[in-house]
C-alpha cells in the first residue's frame, strides 16, 4: 500500500486523535531526512481534499461533502458547476459528469482544491432536477430504431429512438422530443411530441431554435376567444381627450404595432411634450386567459423573419396599436420642459386620442437631416421641428448627468423569401430614432420618479454599477487606449466622458463595446435603485404594454393610481411584484439569448460563402487561446492562437499576444487582414486565419 493510502487509512481510524505534522511523521516513524517530501506529500493531499489542517495545525480526515448548485456545459464536453451559495465555480471534466446536462441541478464533491487562480476540480455524485425535458434535434433512422441528435451542441448526447417512434418521421427530420434519462451509463430515450419539418425547410432553423428555448408559440383556445369578445367601442367618459391635438407615430418601416404616439407644442419658451402609450391595461384584466399568456411569455421575441407576440394580433396590431384616424385608449404622460430639458411640472393621464400619422424612421431623419423628405403637410413640419429641437436638449441634458449613448455596432440581416441570408450589415441608427429613445427614456423617468415619492409597491428597472472585477478589467483596457477613470469610484460620468471623448476616433466602436461589457445585467425589482447606464435614480418601464409584461404592470398601478383608487399595499401584492420582477428578468434573457442565437445562425450561414476570401478587421477581445476579429458588416470570427505563426504567449495584464523577445504581437483594436477559414454552422462558429502580410489597409473597410 503507498504511503499517501496508508496516511488515509490512518486518519479514518476511529481511534485516530489529530495530531501535528510532526506528531504523525513521528507515528509513521519518517527519518528526518525524509520529513520535507513527507509534509510535501500531506500539502497535496490538502489540496485533493482528502484531509485538512485545523486551526491549531492538527490533521484531520477532510469528510467529503456535497455541494448542491447548477452545472453550466461547454459545447467540448467538459462543464462548470455553479454553486449555490455563491462561491467559486467548479471545473467539471467530461468523464465526471455522470449524465449531467447543461442547466441541470446537480450535487458534487471537490476532488481537487486549487493552487492560485485556477478553478477546483469536482466530480458530480447526481443530478437532483433535470433543467430540460424537451430536446430539438435531427432524426437518423436505423434499421430497427433511430435517435436524434441534439441542435444544442451542449446536450452531448444523442436520445434513443425505438422503432415505434419513427412512424411517420423521415431521415433529417426536425422534432421535438420529451426526454427520459436513462439510469447509470444508460443514454437518454425519448418520444416525439412534435415533427417542425425537413430540416432544410424554409424556417425550419428558426423555429427549431424558438423551440430550443421553449418560446410559447400558440395561445390558449381561451386566449384567443377573450381576445375576440373584446369590445372595439371606445366611451371616452372619465378620460382626458386629445383627439384634437396634434398626434403622431414614428415606427420602423415594417412595425404593425404601433404602441406610443408624440404630442409637442411650444408655450413661451417651454416645451409641452405628451407622450401616449396605448392602454393595454384596459383590454387585458388580471387573472384572464389573456393576462395568463402574457404573464408565461413575459414579452415579444423578435427572431428576424418572425414575432413571437406577447399578446394576439386582435390586441397587437388592432384594438392597441395607435393607427392614424382611429380613437384609441391611451394612458398619457404629459410633460413641460425648460429649456436645459428640466421637466419642471408632469401630469399623469387616463386619456383618448386620434393619431394624425403613421410616420417612418427613415422618412423622419432625412427631414430633420435637411434631406429630401416626402412631407408636405406645415403642421406636420412645424411638429418635427419642435421634436427635433427638445430632442436636443433632452439629449445634452442626458448626457450631462452622466446618461450613456453607445454607438457600437448593430447588426441588420436581411433574409430572402426563404430565409437564407442575402447581406449582413452595419445598422443604421438615425436621429429619428434616437428623438423617439430620448421621449420614452424621460417618460420612464418621471413615472419611476413618480412612483417612488408615493412609495407603493411598484416595478422598476435597475442597473447596478460594474463589479469590482469588471471594474478593474475595464480600467486597464481603458487605460491600454490612454484613457482613465479618476478617483476609487467609477460613476457614469466617467464613462460618458470617455465616450464623448473618443468620437469619431477609430477606438470609438471598440471603447463603446468595452465599456457595455462591463456593465452588469439590468432586471426588474419591486424596490427602487439606481439605473447606472441611464445615471438616474428611479427608472420604470412605462412605454411597451404590448411587448413587455413588466409595462402592463406598470399600467395597471399607474390606471389605479389616476383613478384615484388606493393602492395596494398588502403582502400578497408585495409577493406578486416580486413574483413578476423576478419572471420578467427571465423571460427577458431567455428571448435575449433566442435573438442572439438566431443572428448567430444567419451570420454563420452567410459568411459560409465567403470561405478563402480576405476581409480586414479590427481585434475586439484577446485571451490565452485566441483573438476575436469583428469586421466591418459585424461578424465576428476567431484566429485561434495555435495558427499563429510561432509561440504567443497572452499577456493578462494589458490583452495581448506576443512572442518572447520579439516587440511584435497583437493588441486590441489593431487592424488585421484575415482569410474565412472555416465556418460551422451547427456551432454558430466562423474561423479566421490571418492573411499574407496580416496588417489590413486601414483605409479599407471589410467587406
Amino acid at each position: 500500500m503507498k504511503l499517501r493510502q496508508l496516511i488515509t487509512a490512518y486518519l479514518k481510524d476511529s481511534s485516530y486523535q489529530p495530531m501535528t505534522r510532526e506528531e504523525l511523521a513521528d507515528a509513521f516513524e519518517i527519518s528526518h531526512n525524509n520529513e520535507e517530501m513527507f509534509f510535501a506529500l500531506l500539502r497535496e493531499l490538502e489540496r485533493e481534499g482528502r484531509l485538512r489542517f485545523t486551526k491549531k495545525n492538527r490533521i484531520m480526515l477532510q469528510r467529503p461533502q456535497a455541494v448542491r448548485g447548477t452545472l453550466s456545459a461547454s459545447d467540448r464536453g467538459f462543464a462548470f458547476f455553479i454553486p449555490e451559495d455563491g462561491s467559486e465555480d467548479v471545473f467539471i471534466p467530461a468523464h465526471s459528469r455522470k449524465g449531467a446536462m447543461d442547466g441541470d441541478t446537480v450535487e458534487i464533491r471537490i476532488t481537487e482544491v486549487p493552487e492560485g487562480d485556477k478553478n477546483a476540480v469536482g466530480k458530480v455524485l447526481r443530478v437532483q432536477e433535470r433543467a430540460r425535458n424537451e430536446i430539438v434535434g435531427t432524426v437518423h433512422k436505423k434499421r430497427k430504431f433511430g435517435f436524434v441528435t441534439p441542435d444544442d451542441t451542449k446536450f452531448d448526447a444523442d436520445i434513443y429512438l425505438p422503432k415505434a417512434q419513427l412512424k411517420g418521421l423521415a431521415e433529417g427530420d426536425k422534432v421535438v422530443v420529451n426526454v427520459k434519462y436513462g439510469k447509470g451509463d444508460r443514454g437518454p430515450a425519448g418520444e416525439v411530441t412534435e415533427r417542425i419539418g425537413k430540416s432544410d425547410a424554409p424556417g425550419v432553423d428558426i423555429t427549431a431554435i424558438a423551440r430550443t428555448f421553449q418560446l410559447p408559440h400558440t395561445f390558449s383556445k381561451r386566449t384567443l376567444r377573450e381576445a375576440q369578445m373584446l369590445d372595439a367601442q371606445i366611451d371616452p367618459t372619465g378620460r382626458t381627450d386629445y383627439r384634437d391635438d396634434f398626434t403622431v407615430t414614428i415606427d420602423g418601416p415594417d412595425a404593425k404595432d404601433f404602441d406610443d404616439a408624440i404630442g409637442i407644442e411650444k408655450d413661451g419658451d417651454a416645451y409641452i411634450l405628451r407622450v401616449h402609450i396605448a392602454d393595454v391595461a384596459h383590454y387585458v384584466k388580471p387573472a384572464s386567459a389573456l393576462d395568463k399568456d402574457a404573464y408565461k411569455r413575459g414579452n415579444s421575441v423578435y427572431l428576424l423573419d418572425r414575432v413571437i407576440p406577447m399578446l394576439p394580433e386582435r390586441l397587437s396590431n388592432d384594438l392597441c396599436s395607435l393607427r392614424p384616424d382611429e380613437d384609441r385608449y391611451t394612458q398619457t404622460v404629459e410633460m413641460r420642459i425648460d429649456t436645459k430639458g428640466n421637466v419642471l411640472d408632469y401630469q399623469l393621464h387616463e386619456s383618448i386620442i386620434r393619431s394624425d400619422y403613421r410616420l417612418i424612421y427613415p422618412d423622419v431623419s432625412d427631414f430633420l437631416e435637411g434631406k429630401e423628405h416626402p412631407f408636405t403637410d406645415h403642421a406636420l413640419r412645424e411638429k418635427l421641428t419642435l421634436m427635433g429641437e427638445l430632442y436636443k436638449i433632452v439629449d445634452a441634458m442626458h448626457t450631462k448627468k452622466g446618461s450613456l449613448d453607445f454607438a457600437f455596432a448593430e447588426s441588420e440581416i436581411l433574409l430572402d423569401d426563404v430565409g437564407n441570408p442575402l447581406e449582413v450589415r452595419r445598422a443604421e441608427r438615425r436621429i429619428a430614432n434616437k428623438v423617439i429613445e430620448e421621449f420614452m427614456v424621460l417618460t420612464n423617468e418621471v413615472v419611476g420618479a413618480h412612483f417612488a415619492r408615493l412609495e407603493i409597491p411598484f416595478l422598476y428597472r435597475i442597473h447596478e454599477k460594474p463589479t469590482e472585477e469588471k471594474e478593474r478589467a475595464l480600467r486597464t483596457l481603458l487605460h491600454n487606449f490612454g484613457y482613465s477613470i479618476k478617483g476609487k469610484e467609477v460613476h457614469p460620468t466617467d464613462l460618458q466622458c470617455i465616450l464623448t471623448d473618443s468620437e469619431g476616433k477609430k477606438e470609438q466602436s471598440l471603447l463603446h463595446m468595452f465599456i457595455l461589457r462591463s456593465l452588469s445585467k439590468a432586471r426588474y425589482e419591486r424596490e427602487p435603485g439606481v439605473h447606472f447606464g441611464l445615471a438616474t435614480k428611479f427608472y420604470s418601464h412605462f412605454t411597451a404594454p404590448i411587448r413587455r409584461y413588466s409595462d402592463l404592470v406598470v399600467h395597471r398601478i399607474f390606471k389605479r393610481h389616476v383613478q384615484n383608487n388606493p393602492p395596494r399595499t398588502d403582502k400578497r401584492m408585495i409577493a406578486k411584484l416580486d413574483e413578476i420582477a423576478e419572471h420578467v428578468s427571465e423571460t427577458e434573457r431567455m428571448a435575449e439569448n433566442a435573438e442572439r442565437e438566431v443572428e448567430d445562425l444567419k451570420k454563420t450561414e452567410y459568411m459560409a460563402q465567403f470561405i478563402g476570401e480576405t476581409f480586414d478587421g479590427i481585434i475586439t477581445s484577446i485571451t490565452s487561446f485566441g483573438m476575436f476579429i469583428q469586421l466591418e458588416n459585424t461578424v465576428e470570427g476567431l484566429i485561434h492562437v495555435r495558427d499563429l505563426d510561432g509561440y504567443y504567449e497572452f499577456n493578462e495584464s494589458n490583452y495581448t499576444l506576443s512572442r518572447a523577445g520579439d516587440d511584435d504581437g497583437y493588441h486590441l483594436g489593431q487592424m488585421v487582414r484575415i482569410v474565412v477559414h472555416d465556418v460551422d454552422v451547427d456551432r454558430r462558429e466562423i474561423d479566421f486565419r490571418l492573411a499574407a502580410g496580416g496588417e489590413a489597409n486601414e483605409s479599407t473597410g471589410a467587406k
